[in-house]
């Protein structure tokens, strides 16, 4: 009777993205999410017809809160790197005017926006440390005042809302 050698591999967890074997681990795709995740350039700028958009989509939010918040807050907080491009954004009036949106102040309180580009801002040069540190000063600072005040919606004090509010934050964190 041969014994058999059973071989236990380490099973690797890709950190971006989904693996079914080896290959895929070191896909294109995966190197190239890896890269984008973990590369922090030292300032960022916003072309206009992003910041437009920006606007707009917080003007639906702040309008029509009940019938687009949720399905826009999903598609933007899937965004890769959304949030990353708005704290590395160079100049900072255009920063401050973004993250003063709706949308941004939303996105911040979303778990589903808070990634691995966030680590590697606090592992960055002291100015990008710092602005990673300045989203965590936001999400700690945002009240349920910031998200809604810009709502025309009656019901946006409601306990619902304070709810959602008070839910997202301790999720984000």
């Amino acid at each position: 009777e041969q014994s058999q050698i059973v071989r236990s591999r380490k099973i690797a967890i890709p950190l971006f993205g989904s693996a079914l074997n080896e290959r895929a681990l070191v896909s294109s795709t995966f190197v190239a999410d890896r890269f984008k995740s973990l590369h922090v350039p030292p300032s960022v700028e916003i072309p206009d017809h992003v910041k437009w958009a920006v606007h707009i989509l917080s003007r639906l939010i702040n309008e029509h809160p009940d019938e687009t918040r949720e399905s826009i807050l999903t598609n933007i907080a899937s965004v890769p790197l959304f949030l990353k491009c708005v704290f590395l954004i160079n100049d900072a009036d255009e920063m401050t005017r973004l993250l003063n949106t709706s949308l941004v102040k939303n996105v911040v309180i979303d778990k589903r926006s808070i990634n691995v580009w966030l680590i590697a801002m606090l592992i960055g040069k002291r100015d990008i440390k710092m602005r990673a540190v300045n989203f965590f000063k936001m999400l700690s600072r945002l009240t349920i005042l910031d998200v809604a005040s810009s709502s025309q919606s009656r019901d946006r004090y409601s306990d619902h809302e304070i709810e959602r509010f008070v839910r997202l934050k301790r999720d984000a964190f």
